[in-house]
Formats: structure tokens, C-alpha cells, sequence
């Protein structure tokens, strides 16, 4: 098996920065990183996020069927939104049936939702892990998890999130089966 890893060499996720202005143009493709359908890629210790004001402005977008993905001690960070934007999540998988990927020990910022993973109703995503990370100042919903089965939601920190209504979830999901875990410290 091969395995691809990008990471800070001083270990200080401030040091290494991947940014990408949000733009109007078409959304497809348009985010700082995509993994369509990879394998065993990890991003650590490093800061992902996207500057400006376009209305495409998602970080990391997941797609393709890709599984084992994992991202470790990284500053993923969005655009605070003063308006709902479906375009707009920080780490987003719609759709599609992405597998075993990880997020943990990350600060997660803005962006409309911090986390929007969805399988699809004939295809549900199974075995992502969102463990120990700082979701901080979400528009919408901090955590979406549709059409997700044995998702793993552990020792989270949510703060400052939903700000744009309090109609919004802390996590949300739906259509999640078979041992699903979502818990606390």
C-alpha cells in the first residue's frame, strides 16, 4: 500500500499554509484541496483555508469514493459568513460514497457548516471518524452527517456555533445507521 503525507516540518501547523481566494466563477474543482478518489493521503500540522469573498469558498472537499484519507492537527479554515451558502462548508463530501476518512485534532473555522458529509440514499458513507477537534463559529449546523452508517462523533468542542440561527444544530444526523457513535469527554 502506498500512503502520500504532506506535513509541517517544525510541526507547527502555522507554518505551513495552503490558501486559495473563494471565487465566483463555477464551484466545480474549486476548492484549496480535493482528494477524488484517493487513498491513505493524510494532511498534518498544517493550515488549509480559503481568503476572499466569491460565493465558492469550501476548503476540502472530499469525493470519488476516496477512503482512508486522514486530517491530523491542521487549522482548516473557511470564511466567516454573514449569510447562509450551501457552497460555503469547510470540509464537504456530498453525495458520494467516501469511506474510513478522518478528522481529528483539528481547529475547524467558519465556513457554513465545519463538516457536510453525505453519502447518498443507495450509498451511504461508512466509518468516517470526526474525533477531537475545535469546531469554532459555524454559520449553519457545526457537524452534518447524512446517509452516514458506523460515523464515529467523539470529543468534539463546539463554540460560537450556529451564530447565524439558532434554528441550526450543534451535529446533525440523518439517515446514520448501524452503530453509529456520537459522544463526549
Amino acid at each position: 500500500m502506498n500512503t502520500l503525507s504532506f506535513q509541517s516540518e517544525k510541526g507547527d501547523s502555522s507554518q505551513v499554509i495552503l490558501t486559495l481566494p473563494a471565487l465566483n466563477a463555477n464551484g466545480v474543482n474549486n476548492v484549496v484541496v480535493q482528494l477524488n478518489g484517493c487513498r491513505y493521503v493524510t494532511f498534518k500540522k498544517i493550515s488549509i483555508m480559503r481568503s476572499g469573498t466569491g460565493i465558492y469558498q469550501s476548503v476540502v472537499e472530499i469525493k470519488g469514493k476516496s477512503t482512508n484519507n486522514s486530517f491530523l492537527n491542521n487549522q482548516l479554515i473557511g470564511i466567516k459568513l454573514a449569510a447562509t451558502s450551501t457552497t460555503s462548508d469547510v470540509v464537504t463530501s456530498a453525495a458520494d460514497k467516501d469511506t474510513a476518512n478522518t478528522f481529528k485534532n483539528n481547529l475547524i473555522k467558519y465556513g457554513n457548516s465545519a463538516i457536510n458529509i453525505s453519502g447518498d440514499a443507495a450509498s451511504h458513507e461508512t466509518f468516517n471518524v470526526i474525533d477531537g477537534n475545535l469546531v469554532d463559529s459555524s454559520f449553519a449546523t457545526a457537524i452534518n452527517a447524512i446517509y452516514n452508517d458506523a460515523i464515529t462523533i467523539k470529543n468534539n468542542i463546539l463554540t460560537h456555533s450556529c451564530y447565524g440561527n439558532l434554528t441550526y444544530s450543534g451535529i446533525y444526523l440523518n439517515t446514520c445507521n448501524s452503530k453509529n457513535c456520537c459522544y463526549g469527554q
